[in-house]
Formats: structure tokens, C-alpha cells, sequence
């Protein structure tokens, strides 16, 4: 028998027994609840019922397949739902929140940065402290950022960078760990390559003979959620009147969001060709299919859109339900 140990622990149990009856693999969920019950005995023990925050949070956590995560906690929640229990269930299609939202039953989309907030972050992400266990983390994690951002790189694609898989004289990158398992070449602003180079001279010194561009103090690679951690408390630093659970849960991968977006804009205010410039989008982001770089068309102001003489309608599944993330 499985073992469970949270609150939750018998529900889950009798969640998997239900969909085993009608059919469904046991095995299909059952490594996703267990990830839930750990995470709930960690981080809510007195827990007896699936709230919104505990589901924000343990989306948020990124740990285990993102895609997977959403779809049994949703089905999670509807079983419950129809079992007579209290429990949030996350919309479909959707799998942001903020942790106030979330207990309102509340729910909302990949979050978009303004031009505002955008530089309150960067302010607030180049005075990230050192700390004991991290002491390059002011000279490493403000260009991991930047770099993530102007290149539009998917987060675990800058975590895992490798020193090696950088052209410090031409500003290619050579990303090999991606979504797709494909690699592909993305080229750094010169701003970005001037920044990349300030910041190698002192890796070189410090790295401990690390592979990694961004490596632990230990010389290992940082962990996702760790990662996230600095990036929410910078959020939280760039917003210092408003109260934490009003703050959207914005994550790292929000920084590629605003790169994909900011690009269409600006091309459609150039008067560009839209069509090749978003196939070239596609390449350059790594995406399987254009539908999933038209996606971004979801957060272009209205007016934008409407202005932009695009026969948005030539193009297949315009507005697709998926999860980038």
C-alpha cells in the first residue's frame, strides 16, 4: 500500500482507487501526490483540507513535471469536490494565482511585467545580499537574470548553462539542455555580452574550476526552487507596500513572458512583417510550434492587436490552451 502521511493522506489514497476503477494507471498520479503529501507535511502539517494556498504554493515549488502537477491537483480537488469535501480546484487553462486570489476561489494567467515593475525588480535583483552559504550570489544571480530575461531563455536553460557552451568574442550561446531536446543558438545584446564578460573575469577567480557559468559556492548547480526563492524575495523587495499574499506569484519564467511580448510589440509598432519575425521568435525561443509562440498574442493590449493589420485569423489555433511552464 502507499504510503501517505499528511491530512490529506487517506483522500489522496481513496483518489487513486477511484480512478484506478475507472480504468485510469494508479501510476499516473501517484508520484505527483506523493510529491504533494511531503510538500503539505513540510509546509502545512495541520492541513485537513486542499486550500488555495496550499495548491499556489505547490505549483509555485517547482518540483516535478509542471504539466502533470496542475492536472492532478485540479482532478484532486474535483474529486474531493464531489465527494461531499472543501477544496480548491484550479481552473483549467489556468495555473497562476496569488496566494489572496487563490483563497478566493480566484485564479490568473502568466503574469506580464510593466515597464514599472520591470525596474523595480532589476533595482531590487542587483541589491540581492550575499549570504554565508553563497557569497558570489550579488555578482551571480543579477546577470543569471539578466541573461534569462534578454535572451529569453526558459529558467532551467540559464540555471544549468555551461561555461563551455558560451562565445565570449561572438555572444552565441549554444543551449543543449532544453524542453524540446533540441538544441539551438541564441546571440546576447552587446549590452548583455558586456555584462556576460564583466561578470566571467571574477567567475574565473571564484568558480572553484566550475563548469557552470552560474555555479553554487560548492561549484554545483543551483536548484530551481532555490532560484525561485531569490526571484519572489526580490519581487517582494521591488514592492515594499503591498501586502505578500496581494503580490501575484510571479516566477523566473515571467522573464521570458516579457521578452516574447515586448518583442511582438515592438515589431508590430515598427510595422514589421509579423510572420517571419515570429517564425524567427519561434527558433530563437526554442518553441516546438507557432502556436505556442502565438500564444504570447493572449497578452497584447487590445487596441495593439486590433490596430496591428494582422489577419490574426490566417493563423491555426491562434489562442491554443497551453502550459509553457
Amino acid at each position: 500500500m502507499i504510503a501517505f502521511s499528511s491530512n490529506l493522506g487517506s483522500a489522496m489514497r481513496a483518489f487513486l482507487e477511484y480512478r484506478s476503477a475507472l480504468g485510469y494507471s494508479r501510476v499516473h498520479f501517484q508520484q505527483a501526490l506523493q510529491n504533494l503529501d511531503k510538500f503539505v507535511v513540510a509546509e502545512y502539517p495541520s492541513a485537513e483540507e486542499l486550500t488555495g494556498e496550499i495548491v499556489s504554493d505547490w505549483v509555485d515549488a517547482q518540483i516535478g513535471n509542471r504539466d502533470q502537477k496542475t492536472s492532478c491537483v485540479r482532478l484532486f480537488g474535483e474529486y474531493l469536490n464531489s465527494v461531499g469535501q472543501n477544496a480548491y480546484v484550479l481552473p483549467r487553462g489556468r495555473a497562476r494565482t496569488t496566494k489572496k486570489a487563490a483563497n478566493n476561489g480566484k485564479s490568473e494567467s502568466a503574469y506580464i511585467f510593466t515597464d514599472d515593475e520591470m525596474r523595480r525588480l532589476f533595482a531590487a535583483i542587483e541589491s540581492i545580499p550575499d549570504n554565508r552559504s553563497e557569497p558570489m550570489l550579488r555578482e551571480l544571480f543579477p546577470v543569471m537574470m539578466r541573461l534569462t530575461y534578454t535572451c529569453g531563455l526558459r529558467p532551467n536553460e540559464s540555471r544549468v548553462l555551461k561555461h563551455g557552451e558560451i562565445n565570449f568574442n561572438t555572444g552565441t550561446i549554444l543551449i543543449t539542455e532544453t524542453k524540446c531536446n533540441k538544441e539551438r543558438i541564441v546571440v546576447m545584446s552587446p549590452d548583455m555580452l558586456a555584462c556576460a564578460r564583466e561578470y566571467e573575469a571574477k567567475r574565473t577567480i571564484l568558480s572553484h574550476g566550475s563548469e557552470y557559468f552560474f555555479p553554487k559556492w560548492d561549484g554545483g548547480v543551483f536548484e530551481a526552487r532555490i532560484i525561485q526563492g531569490y526571484f519572489t524575495e526580490c519581487w517582494k523587495c521591488a514592492n515594499p507596500g503591498v501586502h505578500r499574499d496581494d503580490l501575484p506569484c510571479v516566477r523566473v519564467y515571467d522573464l521570458r513572458h516579457r521578452f516574447a511580448t515586448s518583442a511582438i510589440i515592438r515589431w508590430i509598432d515598427s510595422g514589421a512583417e509579423l510572420g517571419a519575425k515570429l517564425t524567427y521568435l519561434q527558433a530563437f525561443m526554442g518553441h516546438e510550434s507557432i502556436n505556442e509562440t502565438l500564444y504570447y498574442v493572449h497578452f497584447l493590449p487590445e487596441h495593439l492587436v486590433k490596430s496591428s493589420g494582422v489577419e490574426w485569423s490566417e493563423f491555426n489555433d491562434i489562442v491554443p490552451e497551453v502550459e509553457l511552464w
